[in-house]
């Protein structure tokens, strides 16, 4: 027995599946951070920066993240400040 399979395979579209996939879960992970720095913003606002600065630590140690330390005192002094976004964070 013999079978045969015909597949037309179209690169174009692939890849605009595979970014459109990728799209979806970077906008889940934003809209999750988002969520996540409002929190912390209402809770940690006026704390001092080394309590804020630890908080971030294992916000992104627990998310298996990094962040450098020029970004960790940036994000610690607006989340200090009561700013309620990641965005607000970008250089």
């Amino acid at each position: 027995m013999d079978f045969r399979i015909d597949v037309d395979f179209n690169e174009e579209d692939f890849n605009k599946a595979i970014m459109k996939a990728a799209e979806s879960g970077v906008r889940d992970v934003a809209n999750e951070m988002n969520r996540d720095f409002a929190e912390m913003a209402g809770r940690l606002k006026g704390r001092p920066l080394d309590e804020i600065k630890a908080e971030l630590v294992r916000y992104y140690r627990d998310r298996d993240g990094e962040i450098s330390d020029p970004e960790l005192t940036d994000y610690a002094e607006i989340l200090q400040e009561g700013e309620t976004s990641p965005s607000n964070m970008a250089g």
